[in-house]
């Protein structure tokens, strides 16, 4: 695996669990975002 590809992979991953971890702190500012 190249190296931009890994690093486009754990930006994803970032952005996902960032975005998980904010569903479950504030799930109604996760609705209202979504």
């Amino acid at each position: 695996i190249g190296q931009p590809v890994l690093k486009a992979k754990a930006k994803d991953m970032e952005k996902q669990f960032a975005k998980n971890l904010g569903a479950a702190f504030a799930p109604a500012a996760a609705q209202g975002a979504a």
